[in-house]
């Protein structure tokens, strides 16, 4: 509790600051699901910019940039609009408890600190200043509201702005204007270029590619000879049936219900194990349990893809995009940093492995005995030639970042891997690196259904082969479908042996990272990322 005399400006007192730079909000940052650093012993936090954002009479509000300092002398940036009010205490104590900093009190009155983007006076003003292009004021620099050309062209100043936050836990905050425009707010922060606000930029300014959402405006923190600070991005919402993944999902079960109503011990019939299968290539009773409009849908999302790499590919003009070749120098230190990442997380699967409940213990000495064919499968990545190009991609690619409108795909989300810094989220890789991602979300989506559906989990050992038959069949109609589209270019190897080395490739670092995910967030789902190494590898 702090106390405030007179002011409410007491609040930036020597005093005040320091508790609430050493004590509250380290402990309101662990409790944020959108905080990377919980695992983390957090040494201070230090408030490097307090931007006023002069709100309502009643409603003071400033924009927090912080630094956190960690004990390992390791430290990051992140957001937090910050917000004191004495009135609405107990309806933000009662529906936004999650939101509540801390507490303080002045003149015998009670008031709290709260995460300003739950109050709708401050979201709305956001929209405001990025439909006026408004900038304010920073101690180095200034906080720049950009409006797209879309939202200028669409939206009028008297049109009344509601706005509300979704409820969905992430690693940004999301907020939706009038049910057509979505604003994501970046909670972590880097002095680097944001790749999903230079995407999206991209494609509204060079490209014909409309299976993204529109770009409608931006915040960004502008200092003297640095990159800018990503604050937030607003696109246009898509009007939607849900993500591909609940679409994907809804298709194995589907499957599965079929499948229960064959004559038990049935077994599914051989799939050949290619990377390129059209709908006629699989046996006949596949094809009526898979159905043709699973197979047109699948095949819509890998046109889609090919469609989004060959755009992010398309100009030679604009230097971050320009395509390059694959080269000798590059696979070798493509097949380095990929060994690299290899050991690290196998070295922690060693580790953590005498501390796990008997039954993940052995899945994971499983793997740990395949160290030797994990190399292998790495090796060729530096002994044979590859004819492709590395473009800008999209980074964290799978059903989940892909939103289903009845009738086609959007592609959203280009932040890229969230624990990756972002830097190295603007590389240029192979297209096939999203590729390997999307399939590997595929084999997740028909192992989930039987972790999760209680229709199913009674029947796992029977399923699980048809599972098997449902995720080779309809990964390699994704392949092969992507690989028609880009046939005219050289986003990806023409050469069998050389497309199954890029792909191979990225789908082992892909499947040993989810392991090491699994392995510390859910045990009981280690089983899928088990399955895809042990199949990769055999």
């Amino acid at each position: 509790m702090i106390t405030f005399q007179n002011s409410l400006s007491e609040l930036f007192s020597k005093q005040n600051l320091t508790v609430l730079e050493s004590i509250l909000l380290p402990n309101y940052l662990k409790t944020c699901r959108w905080f990377g650093g919980k695992a983390r012993p957090i040494k201070h936090v230090e408030i490097l910019e307090m931007i006023d954002m002069r709100l309502a009479e009643n409603v003071a509000a400033y924009w927090f940039i912080l630094q956190v300092f960690y004990e390992d002398a390791y430290s990051e940036l992140y957001q937090l609009p910050f917000s004191l009010t004495t009135t609405d205490v107990a309806d933000l104590k009662t529906n936004y408890a999650k939101a509540i900093i801390g507490e303080f009190e002045i003149n015998g009155e009670q008031g709290v600190f709260f995460d300003a983007v739950y109050s709708e006076v401050f979201r709305n003003q956001l929209f405001q200043y990025i439909t006026a292009n408004r900038h304010l004021g920073a101690s180095n620099g200034q906080m720049v509201f950009e409006a797209g050309k879309s939202l200028l062209q669409q939206y009028q100043p008297e049109t009344p702005i509601h706005s509300k936050v979704l409820a969905v836990e992430q690693s940004n905050t999301s907020i939706i204007y009038n049910n057509k425009y979505f604003l994501k707010l970046f909670r972590k922060l880097d002095r680097a270029i944001n790749p999903d606000l230079e995407i999206n930029r991209f494609f509204a300014a060079n490209t014909q590619y409309t299976n993204v959402p529109t770009f409608a405006g931006a915040i960004e923190l502008r200092e003297p000879n640095v990159e800018p600070i990503m604050v937030a991005m607003m696109q246009e919402m898509i009007v939607n049936q849900g993500d591909a993944w609940k679409l994907t999902l809804q298709f194995v079960k589907e499957f599965f219900q079929k499948v229960m109503k064959l004559p038990k011990k049935s077994t599914p019939p051989i799939v050949p194990n290619f990377y390129r299968l059209d709908f006629k290539s699989v046996h006949k009773d596949l094809q009526d349990l898979i159905t043709s409009e699973v197979y047109h849908q699948v095949t819509l999302l890998a046109k889609r893809t090919a469609e989004m790499h060959l755009a992010l590919a398309s100009t030679t003009e604009v230097p971050a995009f320009a395509p390059k070749p694959f080269s000798v120098d590059y696979q070798q230190s493509l097949h380095q940093h990929l060994g690299n990442a290899l050991q690290e997380k196998l070295a922690f699967l060693e580790d953590i492995s005498p501390k796990l409940p008997k039954p993940v213990k052995e899945d994971v000495e499983k793997v740990l005995k395949q160290k030797s064919k994990m190399a292998d499968t790495l090796a060729p990545l530096k002994k044979q030639a590859i004819h492709g190009l590395r473009t800008r991609i999209h980074g964290d690619f799978h059903l989940g970042q892909v939103l289903f409108t009845g009738s086609d795909f959007v592609i959203i989300d280009f932040e890229g891997e969230p624990a990756t810094p972002f830097a190295e989220r603007r590389l240029k890789y192979s297209p096939l690196k999203d590729v390997a991602g999307m399939v590997r979300s595929f084999h997740y989506a028909a192992y989930a259904t039987l972790l999760q559906d209680d229709e199913f989990k009674q029947q796992h050992n029977y399923l699980s082969a048809w599972a098997e038959a449902w995720y080779l069949c309809v990964r390699s109609f994704y392949i092969d479908a992507y690989l028609d589209t880009v046939a005219h270019t050289d986003l990806a190897p023409k050469q069998t042996a050389q497309l199954e080395t890029v792909l191979k490739a990225y789908l082992l670092e892909k499947v040993v990272y989810e392991l090491c995910y699994e392995v510390n967030n859910r045990p009981d789902w280690v089983l899928i990322p088990l399955n895809g190494i042990l199949k990769l590898l055999a």
